[in-house]
């Protein structure tokens, strides 16, 4: 194979690989990355096979470069136009636009394809690569796109390190094809030299890790890292697409007693632990802000008697006569009521978390309170309903209490006054009519399997909507038929069908798979799309026991359920606070949870689980030991890998034996790693030849330069001490020059050292017949010089 073919392979493939790198790391960002790509792929394999036999002209290649900078251009200005789809209404500018260069540079990459090309155009085509592999290391960040940015590295040290040999040695050779080597000659050198450099930057990067400060990440990625776990963050967005890696970070720890202070053995596992509520859904995210609209859903302080200011109690809109610094300040809601003390465990800024349901009375005092040294401070409520700390203590942990009776339905929450301006805020449905469709078949269809009563679709109000009393039966009927149907399914692999939808008619309609955050929203859209009030909840479920009542919740606990408001005509209502504002009492939170149990992608394939796993596996440990390595990483890993060696020395409970074989298998597998590495080392001393005592010369490694050697000592030219070949080689050109001003050694020489170098240096070695034509060269050219030099050298024996 000649020099430039295997370069152009190796330039060719180095340039494909940065386009794959892109197109991955873009794919769940633009969908039509996956045409940009296909289409250099075929021009690269076009330009590949076309290089060196056919080219276009300069004025030809520039204009097949405007025309496709125009289509570039009008494909540019469509997406900021689209009406879905547009990065720019998920993304904040400037930072919407870095999807959009990977076309970009791709179409001018492929625009340098199939003209003329000198050494500059290769390097701006390198260039390019490298910025095609920059781009995608701001967008990507998995293991897969890690093991395509390691091909591309040790390509392109195999196409570098021959493009210097095809620059600086062979570029000036007339007949360039005629040096041979091997079709993947220098790629075991590039292997060596970039696992070598890999593995002592590795080395240095673990020891020495990043500061744990904040990092750059791109808002709102497809492919950013997420994990399972609730977060601090406001804003829920459901557009984001990827793999949710699992997060076993304590969240926070909770004491649970009984009235008389025993502990509580017996929580149920399906506990759910309240966060925030969400109430605003729109551009694929959900919002929470507590100003929008009235949702002080009843008066859930002891309001001091008109007139009332005695001391500890405080005014205010929310708070007024609430008994602030009282020690006895939680109620007693029921004589065998539960205790609940939490206490946050995480350093991230999370929410407050409370016990689902909160039950209270209307005519006591909120029934949660935060610890302030040997006091309890009662906490107020907010206009969107939720409850938080009137005052924190000095120290960072945030301590409180909260009551709860000991026999309460899990399902109901306590009654809710209501007015008319917060119904029509929880009704909020998406605009357009896809969703009421969609629900209004999905009920249609449990009607027909029985299990709606067939007149629940017939009895509507005057806007088409079911009635009050047919709220209950339809949110559980589409609950059921999210968890238990068969046909949706849980997945933490989060994906996107189709970006001219809503994400969650997406999920609903398209994907039918995903996590709780889709099933919750999922349901709280098809009711709202009835007219039903309902809002998303966030939060976690279930515990781990710690033991005499201790209980502790994790980050992979982390869940979303429905929240219906229903209207219980069974229940007296109250009257309500202000004659002259409409409001409705006797209204219920009922919580449901939409998820499914059922996995999706359940593979009875042991090879595929296997796969699977060890990508899962892979993406864990670069998240945690590339990319959000630093020194608490560091550390957590030291303090693990130190405690492992201290079990091996430790006696077990039950004998001691069992430490002591673990050490004992332990120590043979390092003694056999030694020895073996031991015995290798020793049979390469006793069967490699013997070192010579001095370095061995050029000339007697490359017998070529030995006969040039023998040249030019009969001229009487010998080389000068730290003189290179090259450098004599020119000496001994310019000699000839003065001899006979017509010589063309020059030329001679510069070919013969260059492909000399390219022999001793570069790993290319002669065939026989290469050889044989330099050694024929070499008595040509000895016949020349001993007859250019001839009458100089008599004159010089004469004198």
């Amino acid at each position: 194979m000649a020099l430039p073919f295997a370069f152009r392979l190796s330039l060719y493939l180095n340039l494909l690989l940065a386009s794959l790198a892109l197109g991955y790391a873009e794919l769940t960002f633009l969908p039509e990355i996956t045409v940009f790509a296909l289409l250099v792929s075929v021009a690269l394999g076009i330009a590949f096979r076309l290089e060196g036999r056919w080219s276009l002209s300069i004025a030809a290649a520039n204009l097949a470069g405007g025309i496709i900078a125009a289509m570039l251009g009008i494909w540019f200005v469509y997406q900021f136009v689209r009406p879905s789809g547009n990065l720019m209404t998920t993304l904040n500018f400037p930072t919407g636009l870095l999807p959009y260069l990977g076309p970009v540079l791709m179409v001018v990459m492929t625009a340098k394809l199939f003209r003329p090309k000198d050494a500059g155009d290769l390097w701006a085509m390198q260039g390019i690569g490298l910025t095609l592999i920059a781009l995608g290391c701001v967008l990507a960040y998995d293991m897969i796109f890690a093991m395509i940015l390691f091909a591309y590295v040790l390509c392109g040290v195999w196409s570098l390190t021959l493009f210097y040999l095809y620059r600086e040695q062979l570029g000036s050779l007339g007949d360039s094809n005629r040096f041979r080597m091997g079709r993947f000659a220098g790629l075991t050198t590039a292997m060596r030299w970039v696992v070598g450099v890999l593995g002592v930057t590795l080395m240095c990067f673990l020891l020495t890790p990043r500061s744990p400060g904040g990092r750059w990440d791109l808002p709102m990625t497809n492919r950013s890292k997420m994990e399972i776990g609730y977060s601090a963050n406001s804003d829920v967005d459901l557009g984001r697409t990827g793999h949710l890696d699992t997060n076993e970070e304590i969240v926070f720890t909770v004491k649970v007693t009984d009235a008389a202070g025993n502990p509580v053995t017996n929580l149920s596992a399906d506990q759910r632990w309240r966060g925030r509520s969400m109430h605003k859904y729109e551009d694929g995210k959900w919002r929470n802000n507590i100003s929008d609209g009235n949702l002080m859903l009843i008066d859930r302080v002891l309001r001091a008697p008109v007139g009332d200011r005695s001391p500890g109690r405080i005014g205010g809109p929310f708070n007024r006569g609430l008994i602030r610094n009282d020690p006895n300040a939680l109620p007693e809601l029921d004589p065998q009521q539960w205790t609940f003390e939490f206490r946050p465990e995480t350093k991230a800024p999370q929410s407050d978390f409370l016990a689902d349901p909160v039950m209270w009375r209307t005519d006591r005092t909120i029934p949660v309170a935060s610890l302030i040294g040997n006091r309890l401070s009662s906490w107020i409520q907010m206009p969107d309903g939720s409850m938080v700390p009137l005052e924190l203590p000095n120290d960072s942990v945030h301590r409180y209490r909260q009551v709860q009776p000991a026999s309460v339905d899990p399902e109901w929450g306590p009654p809710l006054r209501v007015d008319l301006q917060t119904l029509r805020y929880l009704k909020q449905a998406l605009p357009g009519d896809r969703m009421r469709e969609f629900t209004e078949g999905i009920l249609t269809k449990l009607a027909a399997q029985g299990k709606l009563p067939p007149e629940m679709l017939q009895n509507r109000n005057r806007w088409n909507q079911p009635l009050d009393a047919e709220h209950e039966t339809i949110a559980r009927a589409l609950t059921d038929y999210l968890a238990n149907s068969g046909d949706y399914r849980y997945s933490l692999n989060l994906d996107r069908a189709d970006r001219k939808l809503d994400p969650i008619e997406d999920f609903l309609i398209n994907l039918r798979q995903g996590h709780c955050n889709r099933y919750a929203s999922g349901l709280v859209m098809m009711l709202r799309s009835l007219g039903i009030p309902a809002r998303l909840v966030l939060g976690f479920r279930g515990h781990q026991s710690l033991g005499d009542g201790l209980y502790a919740v994790n980050q992979s606990m982390a869940h979303a359920w429905v929240e219906v408001l229903i209207r219980r005509p069974e229940v007296p209502p109250t009257p309500p606070r202000n004659e002259n504002r409409p409001e409705s009492t006797n209204w219920y939170f009922l919580s449901l949870d939409p998820t499914p149990s059922l996995e999706a992608d359940a593979d009875s394939n042991a090879i595929s689980r296997w796969l699977g796993d060890t990508q899962i596996q892979g993406n864990l440990f670069f998240r945690d030991y590339i990319l959000g390595y630093d020194s608490n990483r560091q550390k957590a890993t030291s303090e693990v890998i130190v405690g492992r060696l201290q079990t091996l020395f430790q006696d077990d409970a039950e004998g001691g034996s069992r430490s002591i074989g673990w050490f004992l298998a332990l120590g043979f597998a390092v003694v056999a790693v030694g020895v073996a590495f031991g015995s290798r080392f020793l049979w390469g001393k006793l069967h490699s030849p013997p070192e010579p005592s001095e370095k061995p010369s050029l000339a007697s490694l490359i017998p070529l330069y030995g006969e040039f050697l023998a040249i030019a000592a009969k001229c009487d030219q010998e080389p000068l001490p730290g003189e290179t070949p090259k450098e004599f080689a020119h000496r001994f050109a310019a000699w000839l020059a003065e001899q006979s001003p017509e010589s063309e050694a020059a030329t001679f020489l510069d070919e013969l050292i260059g492909r000399l170098y390219a022999a001793h240096y570069g790993s290319l070695p002669f065939d026989s017949t290469e050889l044989a034509q330099w050694s024929e060269r070499l008595q040509r050219f000895q016949q020349q010089c001993l007859a250019q030099t001839a009458p100089t050298m008599q004159g010089n024996d004469a004198s």
